[in-house]
Order: structure tokens, then sequence, then C-alpha cells
């Protein structure tokens, strides 16, 4: 947490010497030319994060969709990377208990909402200092809840926040359930670890290859 919102930040700094980190996120140069260890970046990153998809959250199969973010053009050294909205989310069975159902039909305002997927989506983006510092955020995490009332289909999206602080607040009144949801949201956490140690291991492969 920082404040009251989920926030991760892995800031880096490289070795690289004959671009600006920046360029190996940017799919053309100055000259409009396409970089293609940009694209060779974005390729080998989406292909190792393939691997999320064989990682389960509390024994439950996970569908894990990302979609590198890539700049168009190099301008300076500095700025953002935003990712598109939804490149990244994390597709869950909906037994996987982020929260006990009571607390949940709480949030919900419906305790006849019978969820039977949820999917989380954070923001991404990726900032730059320096030709050699930069940081990939993760934040303005959602959590939507996909099922059923009645016969009604419904769709409900909140603050994954708000569902992290309702169990640290009330989750202690089901003891189990209680651990069951920290260990779900442990095993989210390794997962956006994953995304930033893979980003940390194929950027500096593919700016160690360009300098050769």
């Amino acid at each position: 947490m920082k404040g009251d919102f989920i926030y991760y930040e892995f800031k880096e700094t490289t070795n690289n010497k004959n671009r600006c980190i920046k360029q190996y996120f940017c799919s053309h140069d100055s000259t409009v030319e396409v970089f293609q260890p940009a694209l060779d970046l974005k390729n080998n990153v989406e292909l190792k994060c393939n691997d999320l998809n064989k990682i389960s959250i509390w024994g439950k199969e996970t569908v894990v969709g990302f979609d590198a973010p890539l700049g168009s053009n190099v301008k300076d050294c500095l700025g953002d990377i935003p990712s598109p909205p939804g490149s990244i989310n994390f597709i869950l069975s909906g037994d996987v208990p982020f929260l006990e159902s009571t607390l949940l039909g709480s949030l919900l305002n419906s305790n006849k909402f019978k969820v039977s997927a949820q999917m989380i989506v954070p923001t991404m983006k990726i900032k730059f200092y320096s030709k050699n510092e930069y940081s990939i955020v993760f934040t303005n995490f959602k959590i939507t809840y996909a099922g059923t009332k009645g016969n009604e289909d419904l769709y409900e999206t909140l603050d994954l926040e708000t569902v992290y602080r309702t169990l640290l607040e009330k989750g202690k009144q089901n003891g189990k359930m209680y651990d069951n949801s920290l260990e779900a949201f442990r095993e989210l956490d390794k997962m956006i670890k994953f995304i930033a140690k893979t980003y940390s291991d194929e950027l500096k492969r593919i700016y160690q290859i360009d300098e050769l």
C-alpha cells in the first residue's frame, strides 16, 4: 500500500552505454526507422509472461493476459510510456477467496450475487528518469466480479484496495477464510513481481546484445 492505494514501483539503474534505455521500449528511433530490439523486448517479455498461466492462485487456474506497452518514437530520454487500458489482466475462478462471501456481498450491496469468475486489472506504466534509470509502476487495481443474481447476468467492479482494506478490517471474523484470502493476495503479489523481474532480465539481455 502507498497511502490508501495498492502501488508497486520497481526502479532500476541499468548499465547501457550506447542509447537511452527508453529507446528499448519504443518501436521506432528518431529517424522513424523500426527499432528491432524494442520489438524483441516486447515479444520476449510477453512470451515469458505466458508462464504466469502455469501459476495457480489458491490452487485454482489463472488466465493471464499481458500486452507489453510499446512507445511509438523516442523524442528524449525522459517521460512515461503507459500501458493500453486492459492490457494486463488476471482472470480467476470465482472460488478464489479474495474476500469472504458475506463481506463481499456487503460491498456489492447484494448477498444474492453468485460469483462465477473474477478479473483483476491494474494500470501499468514505465517511467524514465535519465539515460539509464527507469521504473515499472503498477497501480489503479480493479477487480470485476462476473456472476448471476437470479436469472440476470451481472458484472460488478470494485477498487481492489477496498477489498483488501475490508479483509484487514473485518476478515478476522473468519480466521481460516482470512488466511486463505491473504494467501490469494500474496500469490497475486508474486505474479506482479514476476512481470517486473522478467522485464529486468530481458531488458539487460537485449541491450547487451545490441551493444556487441
